[in-house]
């Protein structure tokens, strides 16, 4: 039971560390570009 119960949190749980992932680094990216074009 708690076997399976970790399989089913864990595949969503994968979805949304990623998308978080990918969006923290998307951010960071432009926060570094708009740093950068500011600083010229």
């Amino acid at each position: 039971m708690l076997r399976g119960l970790a399989g089913a949190i864990t595949l969503p749980m994968v979805g949304v560390t990623s998308l978080a992932v990918a969006t923290g680094a998307l951010a960071y990216a432009w926060y570094q570009g708009e740093f950068h074009a500011f600083s010229v």
